[in-house]
C-alpha cells in the first residue's frame, strides 16, 4: 500500500482529498454496484459503506481503494446482501 501522512506539511488534514481519490477509484470500477459504495476518510482511515451482493464484490471494493495516497487503513463496513443480485441482472 502506498501511504502518506493524512496531514500535509502545514498540519492540515488531507482526508477530504483522500476520500475524493477513493471515490474516483470506486467510480472507475467495471462493476456498477461497487460504484454505489460510499466512502468517508477521517485522519487517514477510509470507511467503505453500503450494500453489495457478494463477498467477492466487497473484497474488490476494498482492493480498489487500497493504494490511495493518504490512506493508512481501510475499514470495510459494506454489508453483503444477496438480494441485490437481482439489481445486477436488471442492469445487464
Amino acid at each position: 500500500m502506498i501511504s502518506q501522512s493524512p496531514m500535509d506539511g502545514n498540519g492540515h488534514d488531507r482526508s477530504h482529498e483522500s476520500a475524493e481519490a477513493a471515490r474516483d477509484c470506486l467510480q472507475r470500477s467495471p462493476y456498477c454496484l461497487i460504484r454505489r459504495v460510499s466512502c468517508e476518510c477521517r485522519e487517514g482511515v477510509l470507511f467503505l459503506r453500503g450494500p453489495l451482493p457478494t463477498f467477492y464484490l466487497k473484497q474488490l471494493a476494498q482492493e480498489a481503494v487500497a493504494r490511495v495516497a493518504g490512506i493508512s487503513q481501510v475499514v470495510n463496513e459494506t454489508v453483503v446482501d444477496a438480494s441485490l443480485l437481482s439489481d445486477v441482472r436488471d442492469v445487464q
